[in-house]
């Protein structure tokens, strides 16, 4: 057991009633006890199952069908050649004599234009 002989043992007991004390001894064991059997029952609950899994016969899979691949239909179709007919370039040609600019005469100001200019009188004033 873990390579514990009987005077291992002993060291411990006398380390826990030294420890816990002579009234709880007896029900620290027991707890301990019953910690130990439900963990051995719970590992070999999963080492069953375990077990089970690896030496269960395997499932048969279908037979592997081989990929067909199938024409996209957004694959790119190839270039069909255009026919090219000839342009005429027409060019434009500058004028001899370049254009004169029109000149206004100065804008008059108007009454109208002067007293909207003024500033607004106060009403409080």
């Amino acid at each position: 057991m873990f390579g514990l002989t009987p005077a291992h043992l002993v060291l411990i007991l006398i380390i826990a009633l030294i420890v816990v004390g002579p009234g709880k001894l007896p029900e620290v064991g027991a707890a301990m006890g019953k910690s130990i059997r439900e963990f051995q029952k719970a590992s070999s609950g999963a080492q069953e199952t375990v077990v089970s899994a690896l030496t269960a016969p395997a499932v048969p899979q279908p037979p592997a069908v081989p990929y067909q691949a199938q024409p996209s239909p957004y694959q790119a179709q190839p270039a069909q050649p255009y026919p090219v007919e000839p342009v005429a370039v027409q060019m434009a040609v500058p004028t001899a004599t370049p254009a004169t600019p029109t000149v206004r005469p100065p804008v008059q100001p108007t009454v109208a234009d002067a007293v909207s200019a003024q500033p607004a009188a106060r009403a409080d004033s």
